[in-house]
């Protein structure tokens, strides 16, 4: 992105300015009066610029209130533009006469009023806030000045044996006092904001208000005459220059505002280009990737890849340039950087496009993930251990206790009976937790092997809950099959997607009132097909939505222990479906209770 190298000086001094414009006026008090030069082509065309400027330098101010928040200009700026420019544009096409030098009157005449409205709040505030104004005062100029052509007769006398009238002198008098107060009050508003712009339009106001008083000591044609005029026109010129450098200068701080905080950010942060080449780099990310700025500004992404993952990585680039979607940290699959001395580092990255004139940007925000990943990989390896340690002696005492539960070593006291099944019970229950614990374990470290075969997923949806009768028996619920899809093929492994559904199922039972039923359906979307089953549960606080499908996430911990469960059976379902190219979500009813869903893709015809 382009930065301006140079910035225009102004002057620092309001006086400074001041000076300039009534240095310039002041030429007008000697020009000789009794010098004429009628020229109609060469007026049109003076007042016909002038026009187009005001008008564009007008459209400017409205564009630089909704782009630009530092410029945010008085609604003053673009009414008075606009009227100036609408009634000064006709003026130009209009024969000398009455009408001529009344439209000419009436463009300084309605500028100076709506410049004057600076002197109040209304005026103050910004077109954005007053977005009916402008639109309102150029409705006003154009219905007075058209109601002004189509029925001269409602034009007054302006000329009188080739003088102006008083009223068409008190018209400009008026005009050019309304624009000395509007210049008054914005260089008082410029010493109580310091805003720059608001000093350089006082000046433009005392060179219309200096054109308007002129008017009361030139005739028509004369050499102060055609003076006024040139004064405006420079003035209209003047603002254009302006406003332009003002919006260059506003574009330079916010670049340099977004540079230095890109700059400061502690994460590593990364910018490419279209061109697919890094075209800046903060301190961090030259720490991290332990290249210095020069070595990365204007080079490849790739050579911040690991060179397993270059191959594909332009085509990945490419697709997300085509389709430039915002991309939290965290989101996505294992990243990793290469560093210049050739390590790879584990990361997360974070993707936010910036679309510019110069064209797409992407701010890529990167995190060095290594700590973690050792902190995840020595509890892993903990909770492995351990798990496997535990489930030895945890199958053999189970096994003890359903004997003796079975009256295998004889028939038990009735005392002794309760303490044996609770023991049983509970020992059942740390054998599912560590199960479970494996079970995240290896999907984790990729031990997890998935036999993929296709298979009809709504016959295996069926088969699970035929299954699952005798337990939802047990609570009193009752499972009914939804009319659904004939047939769904899908590339899964059927034993870890029977898992999955039985959760499901049972998280569904435990949580369903008693003599309720949960219902269980499948139905096929385009090239998906969907599995979903709905309890009249209690439902899913709003708070824990986020939380859900983590590890040890429980929404209710007291009544998830009293009904059976680890906290994991979710976290487990999530990690399956996932690795099968899926989704896996919820939904709450209306009318009570939740349905949770997941989805996984068709097989197609070529077996796909």
């Amino acid at each position: 992105m382009n930065i301006l190298k140079k910035q225009v000086n102004y002057p620092d001094s309001f006086l400074h300015l001041l000076a300039i414009a009534c240095t310039t006026l002041a030429v007008g008090l000697f020009l000789p009066s009794d010098w004429h030069w009628i020229n109609l082509p060469f007026h049109a065309s003076l007042e016909t610029a002038g026009a187009v400027i005001a008008i564009l330098v007008g459209s400017l101010v409205i564009l630089f209130g909704s782009h630009q928040g530092e410029l945010l200009l008085p609604v003053a700026f673009p009414m008075g533009l606009f009227a100036m420019g609408i009634f000064d544009g006709l003026h130009a096409e209009t024969p000398p006469g009455h009408l001529f030098v009344w439209l000419h009157s009436l463009a300084t005449f309605v500028g100076g009023i709506f410049f004057a409205t600076i002197l109040f709040p209304v005026g103050r505030k910004t077109a954005k806030e007053n977005k009916f104004l402008v639109p309102l005062a150029a409705f006003i100029s154009i219905l007075i000045s058209t109601w002004s052509i189509l029925d001269p007769s409602m034009v007054p006398v302006m000329l009188a044996n080739g003088h102006f009238t008083l009223l068409a002198k008190l018209l400009n008098i008026t005009g050019g006092l309304l624009f000395a107060f509007a210049a008054i009050r914005l260089n008082l508003l410029y010493k109580e904001r310091g805003e720059r712009h608001l000093q350089i339009f006082a000046i433009l106001c005392v060179l219309f208000s200096g054109a308007g008083l002129l008017f009361d000591i030139s005739d028509i044609w004369t050499m102060a005459w055609w003076w006024w005029h040139l004064v405006r026109v420079g003035a209209y010129i003047l603002s254009a220059v302006i406003m332009i450098e003002r919006f260059k200068v506003a574009d330079y701080a916010a670049e340099r505002r977004f540079r230095l905080v890109v700059e400061a950010a502690p994460n590593a942060m990364i910018m490419v280009n279209n061109d697919k080449k890094i075209s800046l780099v903060n301190p961090a990310a030259e720490k991290l990737f332990g290249y210095s700025h020069a070595e990365l500004v204007n080079q490849e992404l790739e050579m911040l890849i690991p060179l397993r993952f270059r191959s594909n990585h332009p085509e990945q680039v490419r697709q997300f340039f085509h389709k430039p979607t915002t991309r939290a940290l965290g989101v996505g699959r294992d990243l990793y950087g290469q560093r210049k001395d050739g390590k790879e580092i584990p990361i997360e990255i974070g993707l936010n496009p910036l679309v510019t004139e110069e064209g797409l940007f992407v701010l890529a925000s990167i995190i060095d993930i290594s700590e973690r990943k050792k902190i995840e990989l020595m509890k892993n390896e903990f909770i492995s251990t351990v798990s496997h340690e535990l489930r030895a002696p945890l199958t053999s005492i189970m096994g003890s206790l359903g004997l003796m539960a079975g009256n295998a070593a004889g028939e038990l006291p009735e005392k002794a009976k309760p303490l044996v099944q609770i023991a049983l019970s509970n020992s059942e229950r740390l054998i599912r937790l560590i199960n479970d614990i494996l079970d995240i374990e290896k999907i984790e470290s990729g031990k997890m092997d998935f036999n993929l075969r296709a298979t009809d997923l709504v016959s295996l949806v069926k088969q699970s809950v035929t299954v699952n009768e005798t337990y939802s028996q047990q609570y009193g619920i009752r499972l009914e099959m939804a009319p659904s899809a004939e047939c769904g093929i899908v590339n899964i492994e059927p034993d870890r997607i029977i898992q999955v559904i039985t959760n499901l199922i049972s998280n569904a039972v435990k949580f369903s009132p008693k003599n309720e039923g949960v219902t269980i359906s499948v139905k096929k979307n385009a090239d998906k097909i969907r599995v979903q089953i709905k309890d009249h549960g209690p439902g899913i606080p709003l708070e824990f939505k986020t939380r859900i499908f983590g590890k040890f996430a429980q929404a209710d911990s007291s009544d998830a222990r009293q009904r059976g469960g680890t906290g994991l059976g979710l976290n487990i379902c999530k990690a399956i479906i996932e690795k099968h190219g899926g989704e896996i979500n919820y939904e709450p009813v209306p009318e009570g209770g939740t349905v949770f869903f997941f989805e996984l893709p068709l097989m197609q015809n070529d077996g796909n």
